[in-house]
């Protein structure tokens, strides 16, 4: 299918991506509205900002698909593919897309769109799922496995500790039979990076052990997020600096906050390309 037949077909989840009517707005307009989203997304991830204000219980995988979702919104490669959207409604010309591009972006944002739905907890009961999958699951034949949910049936008069060993080898055996799909595509050390289990857990060395937690590593996320939107905006470094450190007015270490915003804004870049990918941001937190 040529990409302009795709375009024509995929104009209602175009339009819940871009908005009503994105084929009449010009296209700094219709990266504004997108933009907004972005901005929206970030309100939602502020309690993030700083270790201390980390909510006790959050869903880490949900938090994650919300950073990727908003440094997509920002991204070239979203701008890229508003243009190829609007290039089948109006005079705009450029390098022809593929369908597999297109298509590509759009699965991209409905995937972290699904992912971040349930950010306040991970752990639901039937009733608190939306109509969509309660509607998927009866379609399926009322299946154990729902996308990437899994239905059980708990008998909680039972102790907690072994509710919690039979759930935990449970979620163990389905994310092994995950994962294998992966190894069988990518190896090595890279393999690792990107299992499908690797999705927000802390990260570790080489040697194996745990060397950061999110309550370390997502608050660079946040200001990374703050960083690469400022730069796109053309913003001063002066002006960046203040916006993160507002509290404080020393200008003793203004050496060192120029090296760390450099480097934020270098973990953006990364992060994006593990956005646009769709794998675990947390395999390209340093650089492979």
């Amino acid at each position: 299918m040529e990409a302009s037949d795709f375009i024509a077909l995929a104009h209602g989840p175009l339009s819940e991506f871009l908005g009503e009517g994105f084929e009449q707005k010009p296209l700094t307009e219709v990266l504004r509205g997108c933009e907004r989203k972005a901005r929206a997304i970030i309100r939602r991830l502020k309690p993030f900002a700083k270790q201390e204000t980390f909510p006790r219980v959050y869903n880490l995988r949900a938090t994650h698909a919300l950073f990727a979702l908003a440094l997509l919104y920002y991204s070239p490669y979203f701008r890229h593919f508003v243009r190829a959207a609007k290039r089948h409604y109006g005079p705009l010309r450029e390098k022809e897309d593929t369908t597999e591009d297109l298509l590509r972006m759009m699965e991209n944002i409905r995937a972290y769109q699904y992912m971040s739905q349930y950010q306040k907890k991970t752990v639901r009961l039937y009733d608190e799922m939306n109509d969509m999958f309660i509607a998927q699951h009866y379609n399926e034949g009322q299946s154990a496995l729902v996308e990437d949910q899994v239905v059980l049936v708990v008998d909680f008069m039972n102790p907690v500790e072994q509710i919690k060993f039979e759930i935990e080898t449970i979620i163990n055996k389905l994310q092994s039979e995950l994962d294998s799909f992966v190894t069988d595509n990518i190896a090595g050390e890279v393999r690792k990076r990107h299992l499908p289990s690797r999705h927000g857990l802390p990260l570790i060395n080489d040697k194996g052990n745990i060397v950061r937690t999110p309550a370390t590593y997502i608050p660079e996320w946040y200001q990374a997020l703050l960083v690469y939107r400022m730069k796109k905006r053309g913003r001063k470094e002066s002006l960046i600096i203040k916006r993160l450190w507002k509290n404080d007015k020393s200008q003793d270490h203004y050496a060192g906050r120029k090296t760390t915003v450099h480097n934020r804004y270098k973990l953006a870049k990364r992060l994006i390309e593990a956005a646009f990918a769709r794998v675990p941001l947390t395999g390209h937190h340093t650089p492979l």
